[in-house]
């Protein structure tokens, strides 16, 4: 993928947003990286396979409880497989929800609930159409080095912190997927030849001296908390400022509603380990598409994005965002949502974008 700005695909088409780890939080105005609150859904329930032969009747049982319950909320009619024993019966009658569930753009798996029941779970995935969700943070260093825009640049550290401290979104030199790609980078240029083009790798030397020691830099202010009343105050202040533009205040007013709306999500809790099979080669998990990075207007940036996107496109499968409902007891109404989910994305699209502009200004 291409830096938020820059959109570029390869032919498995991994692309940086064109607009452009993780956990729980408590609703107060700072917050923590927390845990993952679908940890039950690590293990995937095998109903066909190491069920010791005295449980089989409990979790027969079990299942067309759950199939009665999943039918039930989409009006389906349970399917008769009276005629087959166990284990056929189960698995006929999965196969035969399953081909339902994907009329309604869900998938569906066989899990323990969290009340170790064998259920069915169904799941609703946000598509992140394999883009690269990186926010450049090179253009907030710039704001630091000039101190011209004061008000501005606290509030785009502000911004960075809910995404670092409410979301778990890693940084580049916090030993996160980027850091080891910069790490490889470096490595090239202090192994490259004397006399190929000693200006091009001096640049280059420099380039990667100054993203980690500005990066650096940005990280000690990234460290403090997120405070929500802190941002609004900031944005008064803003306001009144001489250089106020108002698509910079719709960002932090978009970070506000979705702090204020889902004060105890996290990105990282969206995302559910086990779903995804590496059976056909690794897996792309979050941190590999959603990071912080130095710049997409630097003579490393066409390098960095031809690893990333030669690495990834070796791996089959992707951990994306999810929504959960279990079926091991009545559902009332269909639980899948993924608002915040949406509009995460779309504020880290459009954070990405202004950040790209702000740093071709002050270029």
């Amino acid at each position: 993928m291409a830096t938020i700005s820059k959109v570029c695909e390869n032919r498995r088409n991994i692309r940086q947003a064109t607009r452009c780890s993780n956990r729980t939080t408590k609703p107060v105005e700072s917050g923590t990286n927390g845990a993952n609150n679908n940890g039950f859904l690590n293990h995937l329930f095998k109903p066909l396979f190491n069920i010791p032969a005295k449980n089989w009747r409990h979790t027969e049982r079990e299942f067309f409880y759950s199939l009665s319950n999943l039918c039930q909320l989409y009006g389906w009619i349970v399917p008769d497989v009276s005629h087959l024993d166990y284990p056929l019966n189960v698995s006929t009658a999965f196969a035969h929800v399953k081909t339902k569930c994907e009329q309604q753009n869900l998938t569906c798996i066989i899990t323990k609930s969290e009340r170790n029941t064998t259920s069915i779970t169904t799941i609703k995935t946000f598509d992140t159409g394999r883009t690269l969700y990186y926010i450049p943070v090179r253009p907030v260093w710039q704001l630091l080095q000039s101190q011209s825009m004061p008000v501005l640049t606290e509030i785009w550290l502000m911004l960075f912190r809910y995404l670092y401290h409410i979301n778990g979104v890693t940084y580049y030199r916090q030993g996160c997927y980027l850091d080891r790609i910069y790490d490889i980078l470096q490595n090239w240029i202090e192994d490259e030849c004397d006399g190929e083009d000693e200006a091009w790798r001096n640049e280059q030397q420099e380039t990667m001296e100054m993203l980690q020691t500005g990066g650096d830099l940005i990280y000690t202010y990234l460290r403090r908390d997120f405070n929500a009343k802190q941002l609004q105050k900031l944005l008064r202040g803003y306001k009144k400022s001489g250089y106020y533009d108002v698509e910079m205040e719709n960002i932090a007013k978009k970070c506000l509603r979705l702090w204020k709306d889902y004060s105890t999500r996290s990105i990282g809790e969206s995302i559910v380990s086990g779903l995804t099979s590496n059976n056909y080669g690794e897996i792309i998990f979050l941190d590999h598409y959603l990071s912080f990075f130095w710049s997409a207007n630097d003579c490393l940036y066409d390098s960095l994005m031809g690893m990333v996107n030669d690495e990834l496109m070796e791996m089959h499968s992707q951990e994306q965002p999810v929504s959960l409902q279990c079926f091991d007891k009545p559902q009332v109404k269909e639980q899948h949502s993924l608002d915040f989910e949406t509009r995460f994305f779309a504020l880290v699209e459009d954070m990405s974008e202004a950040l790209d502009r702000l740093e071709k200004t002050q270029s």
